[in-house]
């Protein structure tokens, strides 16, 4: 960082910042700031027009039954065996369906499990004298996120720095990218105390991370950024909020201060893994 004057105190040189379309990409390598955060409940349930659908994710699947009513349940995958602790319910069993009907009044529960190429649901059984249910549909939600993930993962492949970087200019979201707000001191950036940095937010994907950094200028002269100040083995691009880097004095009075000039934003595209 260069410019009437440095951070770390050294004689002042004027620095010339070339960024075309203000965004300067870097060989690829990996930098020092850090790298599907996703949360499953229980099965959940909703009905439509006699059909209830269950979004399984390995929990108990609860059929509520009649005594000598049928249920027919829906699996995601052709059903290989059933296995049942009482005669007292008959089970069928047609490719991905499995027929299920309790045949003794005696029975207030009963639990079986449906094998299913190597997954398996558990199914607790009980009577109920109302809301018997009909037909149930089964969602395994691990295969839908295993799938979605797989084509975020192939769509972020394709993404590249300079995309990364506009879309964090723009403050947009990107297609398989995560986005995590953050307050995060930069330490590396904070000597002398004569700059402030701190990550705002965070782009993550299992390739690319972006981190959005608010530069502060702390001191009372000017300082000019460059992309160099921010060469490091895993930054691949850096992008800044405005053409010629350059940071007012940290301002003397409030009025000075809401223009922010003594402030920039920075847009550094890293690969992932480094601390």
């Amino acid at each position: 960082m260069r410019g009437r004057q440095s951070a770390n105190g050294e004689k002042p040189v004027t620095h010339r910042l070339l960024l075309p379309a203000y965004v300067v990409p870097i060989a690829y390598s990996l930098l020092p700031i850090a790298l599907f955060f996703f949360c499953l409940l229980s099965s959940s349930a909703f009905a439509t027009d006699g059909k209830r659908f269950v979004e399984w994710n390995g929990g108990v699947i609860l059929i509520n039954a009649g005594v000598n009513k049928a249920v027919q349940v829906n699996f995601p995958l052709p059903v290989q065996e059933v296995i049942k602790a009482t005669e007292s319910i008959d089970v069928q069993i047609r490719e991905k369906t499995v027929f299920i009907k309790i045949l003794s009044k005696d029975l207030t529960d009963t639990q079986i499990f449906v094998s299913a190429q190597g997954v398996t649901y558990p199914v607790l059984v009980k009577i109920s004298s109302e809301n018997n249910d009909f037909i149930i549909d089964i969602q395994d939600m691990r295969q839908f996120i295993a799938q979605k993930s797989k084509e975020e993962q192939r769509l972020t492949k394709d993404i590249d720095p300079v995309t990364l970087a506009v879309a964090m200019a723009r403050d947009e979201p990107l297609a398989g990218f995560s986005v995590t707000e953050r307050d995060q001191l930069l330490k590396r950036f904070n000597k002398n105390g004569l700059l402030e940095a701190r990550v705002k937010k965070a782009y993550q994907s299992p390739f690319l991370t972006g981190f959005i950094v608010e530069l502060k200028n702390k001191s009372i002269l000017p300082l000019v950024i460059s992309e160099q100040d921010f060469v490091s083995p895993n930054v691949v691009a850096v992008a800044f909020d405005r053409e010629n880097g350059y940071m007012a004095p940290t301002p003397q009075d409030a009025e000075k201060a809401v223009t922010g000039k003594h402030k920039m934003f920075v847009y550094l595209v890293v690969i992932p893994g480094g601390q």
